[in-house]
C-alpha cells in the first residue's frame, strides 16, 4: 500500500488551529492503523465462502456468543467551540419582521424572549429555581402555534402591500342604518385556538344567520306561512347550522335553507283556500269580510258619480279610478292602505286612545268626510 500522502489544504476558515489539529490527527490515525497487527491482518485476503458439493453457498448460523465482536471506532475527541445563538447577537433595534417574516415553528435560538413551557413531574427535576424548563431544546414550545409573525409591524407591512389593491369605502355605507338596508342578512362565525395536536376546533364549524322577516318582502299569507315553517313568530329570525364538518358547508346549507323557506312560503296549496281569518295568529284585513265591504262601498260611490249628469259635478272621493274597483286593486289606493293599517293595529294591539284615533282619521280620510267646526 502506498505511503500516506502529505495533504496540502488551502481553505478559508476562521479557526485555523482547529483545522490544523484535525489534519494532523487524521495522519496519525492512518499511520497507526497501517503498522498495527490488526491493520496488517486487514490487508490479507478474506477467506473464501464455504460451499457445498453442488456449488451452492451454505448459510452458517452462528451460536450466541460466537463470531466477531464489533468494536466502536474511536476517533480523537475534537472540542468544538459552542456557537453563540442568534438571539444573543441581535441588536436591540433590529427589525423583527426580517427575522421572523412568515409563520413557522418556534426556534429557541432565534426568539430573544425568556420563555418557559412544560410541567415538572417530580420536584427533583427542578434545576435550582423550580421553574418549568426554559426554551432551550424545549419540545413543548414546538407543539403550540405562535403569533410571532403577526406583530403590529408585520400587520402594518401587510396592509401597506395590499393597499394598492383596495378601494375606498362606499359612501352608501356611512352609517349602520344604511349598512342594514344594503346588507340585511347577518352571518356570525367563531374561530378558536388552543394547545393541541390540531388547530381545528369542532366548535368553529357553527354558523349563525340572522335577518328580519320585514326585509324579505313577503305578503300577509307568505309571512304567516314563513313563521309557521320556522316555528317562531318574532320579526327577527335566527338560523343556526352545525351538522356539516366544515364552516363553509354549514354556510352554504343556511343559504339553501333560507332560499327554500322563502319560495315555500309563497306557494299556495289547494287546502289553503279553506283558511279562515281565525286561523291566522294576527288579524289580517286582506282575509277579512271587511275588505269586500269596502270594495262594494267604493264602487257605490263611483257609480253614483257616473249616474250624475250635472256638468259641474265633483267627485266625493277624488282618489277613485275610472274603472271598477276589485279586491286585487283596492290595496293600491292610498287612503285604503291607511285604513287597512289602522284596522289591523286596532285588532292586534288592542283598543287604546292611539289606535282609536288612528282608526277614526283613516275612516274620515277614506270617505272624505268634511269636519265642520261646532256652532257656538
Amino acid at each position: 500500500m502506498a505511503a500516506p500522502m502529505n495533504l496540502k489544504l488551502r481553505c478559508f476558515c476562521k479557526n485555523k488551529q482547529f483545522l490544523t489539529a484535525l489534519v494532523a490527527q487524521h495522519d496519525s490515525k492512518f499511520d497507526r492503523n497501517l503498522h498495527s497487527p490488526s491493520g496488517k491482518e486487514n490487508l490479507k485476503e478474506k477467506p473464501e465462502i464455504s460451499v457445498d458439493s453442488e456449488g451452492f453457498r451454505r448459510y452458517v448460523l452462528k451460536k450466541k456468543g460466537q463470531g466477531s465482536k464489533f468494536e466502536k471506532k474511536r476517533y480523537g475527541d475534537v472540542s468544538l467551540p459552542p456557537l453563540t445563538p442568534r438571539s444573543a447577537k441581535m441588536p436591540v433595534n433590529q427589525d423583527w419582521t426580517n427575522v421572523w417574516p412568515a409563520a413557522q415553528t418556534f426556534k429557541w435560538s432565534v426568539v430573544p424572549l425568556p420563555l418557559r413551557q412544560g410541567a415538572l413531574k417530580i420536584p427533583s427535576e427542578a434545576k435550582g429555581d423550580g421553574f418549568p424548563p426554559d426554551k432551550y431544546g424545549n419540545t413543548e414550545l414546538l407543539k403550540i402555534p405562535n403569533f410571532l409573525h403577526l406583530t403590529p409591524k408585520h400587520i402594518e407591512k401587510h396592509c401597506k402591500a395590499i393597499k394598492k389593491f383596495c378601494t375606498s369605502w362606499p359612501d352608501d355605507l356611512s352609517d349602520r342604518r344604511r349598512m342594514k338596508y344594503h346588507f340585511p342578512v347577518e352571518v356570525i362565525t367563531e374561530d378558536y385556538l388552543f394547545a393541541g395536536p390540531s388547530v381545528r376546533d369542532p366548535r368553529a364549524r357553527v354558523v349563525t344567520m340572522k335577518f328580519r322577516t320585514g326585509d324579505l318582502k313577503l305578503d300577509k299569507h307568505a309571512e304567516d306561512k314563513f313563521h309557521r315553517l320556522v316555528g317562531s313568530w318574532e320579526n327577527k329570525v335566527t338560523l343556526r347550522a352545525d351538522r356539516c364538518p366544515t364552516k363553509r358547508q354549514n354556510y352554504d346549507y343556511l343559504q339553501y335553507l333560507l332560499t327554500a323557506l322563502y319560495f315555500e312560503s309563497w306557494k299556495v296549496e289547494p287546502w289553503e283556500s279553506e283558511i279562515t281569518p281565525e286561523d291566522f295568529k294576527d288579524f289580517a284585513w286582506d282575509y277579512s269580510p271587511n275588505k269586500k265591504s269596502v270594495v262594494e262601498l267604493l264602487n257605490i260611490y263611483r257609480q253614483k258619480y257616473e249616474s250624475n249628469e250635472d256638468p259641474n259635478k265633483e267627485k266625493q272621493l277624488p282618489y277613485l279610478p275610472d274603472e271598477e274597483i276589485t279586491v286585487d286593486t283596492v290595496n293600491s289606493l292610498e287612503p285604503v292602505t291607511s285604513y287597512k293599517q289602522a284596522v289591523e293595529e286596532l285588532h292586534n294591539a288592542g283598543e287604546n286612545i292611539t289606535t282609536i284615533n288612528n282608526y277614526k282619521d283613516s275612516v274620515i280620510k277614506m270617505l272624505n268626510i268634511q269636519r265642520k267646526s261646532p256652532v257656538l
